[in-house]
């Protein structure tokens, strides 16, 4: 039975790692009851960059919701060279890639600043691999925090959709001699200065704090590795609506170091 809710309901989840986590997708949105008015990605919905496999979870959308409006951003497994593909192979999704859109759902105005992110210390491997990434997170850093300000006194509700996560204090759960290399005190300071309504982001699968207001922002995880759920928000209170939690087989295994690279 689905249920009808007049306040804008959005459900948002990553980390699916397609086909990784495709079994747990598929269980979790059978217990959704809820229509939503809007769907975002959070990050690594597909595994290590193969851009098929992003089909699937766009059926088991389709199948729940036929025509649901989706937002997305990239995740470090969304590589840079298959961003083009994504976009080009998947059109009905929107991609904000250091961008924003505006929203009007059901008279509540929304918008939405969507970016990969930022790491405090890049990855090994991303400073092996990629020139000038400590430039190009700090960057990045100043186009989000624009953005971000420059919505913020025109809309009703103001959320950052991100990959990485966005403060230390989410991160419990995780090791923590890589916590600059999961996620960013730097983007914590902007989000809060924004005075951000709503962030979401993914990456930690295995964080303990899933939810977490810090002054008037709230900060919830939709990493579905770590919920063993779907993130369903309604708004504009920003109410988490209770998904009861499923199980679903893992194809390829535990996370590895290789997801946060």
């Amino acid at each position: 039975m689905e249920v009808s809710i007049m306040s804008p309901i959005l459900v948002a989840f990553g980390d699916v790692h397609s086909p990784k986590y495709i079994n747990l997708l598929r269980a979790c949105l059978q217990e959704i009851t809820v229509v939503p008015n809007l769907v975002l990605l959070s990050g690594d919905i597909i595994y290590r960059g193969r851009v098929e496999h992003l089909r699937e979870v766009l059926t088991l959308l389709n199948e729940k919701w036929r025509g649901v409006r989706i937002l997305a951003c990239f995740g470090n497994e969304e590589y840079d060279d298959v961003k083009d593909k994504l976009k080009e192979m998947y059109p009905e999704i929107t991609w904000l890639d250091d961008s924003s859109i505006v929203l009007m759902i059901n008279g509540v105005k929304v918008g939405v600043v969507g970016t990969r992110g930022v790491l405090d210390r890049p990855t090994s491997w991303q400073r092996k691999h990629i020139p000038n990434i400590y430039r190009v997170y700090s960057e990045r850093l100043k186009v989000i925090e624009s953005e971000l300000k420059r919505l913020r006194s025109s809309v009703d509700v103001l959320i950052l959709l991100t990959h990485y996560v966005p403060s230390f204090k989410l991160l419990e759960g995780e090791d923590r001699r890589i916590w600059p290399e999961m996620g960013s005190q730097a983007m914590e300071r902007v989000v809060l200065e924004s005075k951000v309504d709503l962030v979401l982001y993914a990456h930690a699968h295995n964080a303990k704090v899933t939810e977490l207001r810090i002054g008037s922002t709230l900060f919830v995880s939709t990493s579905l590795p770590a919920r063993k759920g779907i993130t369903v928000i309604e708004l504009p209170d920003l109410k988490l609506v209770e998904v009861k939690r499923a199980t679903g087989e893992v194809v390829r295994g535990k996370p590895s170091i290789l997801d946060y690279v």
